[in-house]
C-alpha cells in the first residue's frame, strides 16, 4: 500500500546494513550455469549498462532488473519450444523500460539471423565453409560476441550430454557395487536393484520435502534409476545360463560404450571450436573471451577438468601468463608513482 516508515537510529543500530550493487559480470556466472537463454547473456555482454536500470518518468517508474531478465529468458525458452513468436509485446512485460525493451527486441531478431547465417553446427563439427569464416573474420565486434554466445550455447548442449551421462553411470555403478556383495542369484540382483530404485526415489522425495533437492542432482538420480531399471529388464528377459554378474556387467558396458561415443563427440566439438577461432580470430581478443566463457561454465569446465582438452590448456596458460604480466605492470606503475611522489 506504499506505506513507508523510516527506521530511527536505535533501530539502525541493531541492524546490519549491506549496500548491494548490480554487477552483470557476477550475475552472468549465475546465468550461464542456470541455462539463461544465450540471447540474454549475449545482449548484456554487449550492453551491460542495460542490465539494471531504475528511472522516474512522467509516466511513472521505468525499470529493468536481474529478475526481469531471468523471467524473460524462461518465457523466451517456452515460446521457442512451442514455436510462438517472441516480439516486443512479450519483452515489454518483463523489461519495463521502453527504450531497452525495443533495443532488445531488435537484437533478438538479429541474434536469430546470426544463428541461421553462421550455421553454428558446422563450426562445432568442423565443416564450416570459407564464406562463414570470412564473414566472421570481417564481422564487427558486437557480431563476433553474438557468434561466441551461439557457439557456447551449442557447446554447452553437446558437452552437457556427456557430463550428465557420465554422472548417471557413475551413480548407477556405485549402487551396483554395493548390491553385488549381497547378491548371488538372478533373483537376488532383481530384488536388490529394485529395492535400491525405490530407496533412491524415497531419497529424492525426502530432499524435495526439505527443499534440499537441486535440479542437477534430481536429473542425475533419475537417469541412474533409468539405467538400473534397464539392467533389471535385461535380467528378467535373459534365459541363458550366463551368470547374473556378467549380465549386469554387459548392461553397464553398453552404457559405457554410449558414453565413449558422447565423449568423442564432445572432444571433437571442443577441438573444432578452437581450430575455428585459431584460424578466424588469430589476432583478436575473441580467444580470450572463449576461454573465459568455458571457464565460468560449470558443465564445460567440469568436463575439461576430468577429460582434458589440450587446446584449452594451451590458450588458458597464455591467458594466465598475460594476467600475471598485467599484474606485474600494475606493480611497476605503482612503484613509479611512489617515486614521482618522493
Amino acid at each position: 500500500n506504499n506505506s513507508v516508515k523510516e527506521f530511527d537510529i536505535a533501530m539502525w543500530d541493531r541492524l546490519k546494513k549491506i549496500e548491494v550493487e548490480a554487477d552483470y559480470e557476477i550475475w552472468k556466472e549465475f546465468a550461464v550455469n542456470t541455462n539463461v537463454h544465450p540471447v540474454v547473456t549475449s545482449y548484456l555482454s554487449i550492453k551491460s549498462n542495460n542490465f539494471y536500470s531504475i528511472s522516474t518518468t512522467v509516466d511513472g517508474k521505468s525499470f529493468v532488473t536481474a529478475r526481469g531478465w531471468d523471467d524473460l529468458s524462461q518465457m523466451i525458452i517456452l515460446y521457442e519450444m512451442n514455436n510462438i513468436e517472441v516480439d516486443y509485446n512479450l519483452i515489454a512485460q518483463y523489461i519495463q523500460d521502453e527504450m531497452i525493451a525495443k533495443d532488445f527486441a531488435h537484437y533478438y531478431q538479429l541474434f536469430h539471423k546470426y544463428q541461421a547465417d553462421y550455421k553454428v553446427d558446422s563450426i562445432i563439427d568442423g565443416t564450416s565453409t570459407e564464406d562463414i569464416k570470412l564473414r566472421a573474420k570481417n564481422a564487427k565486434f558486437d557480431e563476433r560476441l553474438s557468434l561466441i554466445s551461439l557457439i557456447m550455447s551449442q557447446l554447452d548442449d553437446t558437452i552437457s550430454k556427456t557430463v550428465e551421462l557420465e554422472d548417471s553411470i557413475r551413480k548407477a555403478m556405485g549402487e551396483i557395487k554395493q548390491i553385488q556383495s549381497m547378491s548371488n542369484t538372478k533373483e537376488d540382483y532383481i530384488q536388490n536393484i529394485t529395492a535400491k530404485t525405490v530407496e533412491l526415489k524415497a531419497e529424492l522425495n525426502e530432499k524435495e520435502s526439505g527443499n534440499a533437492l537441486s535440479s542437477e542432482y534430481q536429473a542425475e538420480v533419475y537417469r541412474a534409476i533409468a539405467l538400473l531399471n534397464t539392467i533389471v529388464e535385461a535380467l528378467k528377459l535373459d534365459d541363458s545360463q550366463e551368470s547374473p554378474a556378467n549380465l549386469v556387467k554387459g548392461a553397464l558396458q553398453k552404457a559405457l560404450a554410449e558414453l565413449k561415443k558422447e565423449d568423442e563427440t564432445a572432444q571433437s566439438a571442443l577441438n573444432h571450436t578452437f581450430e575455428f577461432f585459431e584460424e578466424v580470430f588469430a589476432e583478436g581478443q575473441e580467444m580470450l573471451i572463449l576461454v573465459t566463457e568455458m571457464t565460468i561454465n560449470k558443465g564445460i569446465s567440469k568436463y575439461i577438468y576430468s577429460h582434458g582438452c589440450k587446446k584449452y590448456y594451451e590458450h588458458n596458460k597464455q591467458l594466465l601468463f598475460e594476467d600475471k604480466q598485467n599484474e606485474l605492470m600494475e606493480k611497476i606503475d605503482a612503484i613509479n608513482l611512489l617515486e614521482i611522489g618522493d
